[in-house]
């Protein structure tokens, strides 16, 4: 019985053994970020059950409503919206952006110009310059929501001793945009090179988490992401973002943020291996200022403006 508590324990030293200090975190070694990946891990031959149906479009074109099943028989509600004119039947290539929303809010966060943080004009943006966007409700979000679990009853699991539901969450939502990518990709005429990840806040995170695993996401734009301050999270972006090697990544950080403090920001972003990378901190809390939306859109132009007309 002691040679095998021994041996266990001698398991887990081995996962944690290549460790960094900083600001209370924990970094994980080689082999404990293997077991971290398997729990992103996605069959891409494996069959969502896509359901796409036509709805109203709007000044910018076409736009359909998905529904599918996740690998773990949940189901999965969100929206595609096509670039400005597209030609469906032409089957012309276009660029992706998938668009992970804030938490308490759902997939229609991106499509709306006039409340909460304005997010519409960048989906808008995006559409205007050969983008198509994909937005899905996270999990317990939207369409998903359930037992009427709000924000701050979702905050307050992933402070406690029981984060399991949280990080399901989190994890299960990264793992829906990977099987609907997979799908995208053998559906529609993507440009895999031009994919973009956006998020806002638990979005922001998420955007993290999905491009530390998906090596065709070439651009990221993380708003406010959350640092995650539990020492063994696996939903942490500082676990897993050394593994964005190479796309351009835009990260907008809040001064007053009472989720994240700057030196909290700073190390996240120094974790970044890609050396294509760039960071704004604005004088505010985790509700970034009117104007931020400026210099997302400015991020676009500069670095995701293509040949599509």
């Amino acid at each position: 019985m002691l040679t095998k508590t021994i041996s266990f324990f001698t398991l887990i030293l081995s996962l944690t053994l290549f460790q960094e200090s900083h600001a209370g975190a924990i970094i994980y070694g080689e082999q404990a970020q293997q077991v971290l990946s398997e729990w992103f891990d996605v069959d891409p031959q494996f069959d969502i059950q896509m359901q796409q149906k036509s709805i109203a479009g709007d000044a910018l074109g076409a736009k359909f409503s998905l529904e599918f099943i996740s690998d773990d028989e949940q189901k999965v509600f969100g929206t595609l919206a096509l670039p400005k004119d597209y030609d469906l039947a032409a089957k012309q290539p276009f660029k992706l952006a998938l668009m992970l929303h804030a938490m308490g809010t759902d997939q229609n966060l991106w499509f709306d110009k006039e409340r909460a943080i304005k997010a519409g004009l960048i989906g808008e943006h995006l559409r205007k310059n050969g983008y198509a966007i994909l937005a899905l409700d996270a999990r317990h979000h939207g369409m998903r929501k359930i037992n009427d679990m709000g924000p701050k009853e979702i905050i307050a699991k992933a402070h406690s001793a029981h984060r399991r539901m949280y990080n399901d969450m989190i994890v299960g939502s990264v793992r829906d945009y990977r099987l609907v990518l997979n799908w995208m990709e053998s559906t529609y005429p993507i440009i895999t090179t031009e994919t973009a990840a956006f998020g806002y806040s638990m979005g922001a995170q998420m955007s993290l988490l999905l491009a530390a695993y998906e090596s065709n996401v070439s651009y990221v734009v993380s708003m406010v992401p959350p640092y995650v301050s539990a020492l063994e999270s696996p939903v942490a972006p500082r676990q897993h973002v050394a593994q964005i090697e190479k796309a351009q990544v835009l990260l907008l950080a809040a001064k007053q943020d009472p989720y994240t403090t700057e030196t909290e920001y700073q190390y996240v972003y120094d974790l970044i291996k890609s050396p294509n990378k760039e960071v704004q901190y604005f004088d505010s809390g985790h509700r970034l200022p009117d104007g931020f939306q400026e210099v997302v859109l400015a991020f676009i132009d500069e670095h995701m403006m293509g040949e599509y007309k």
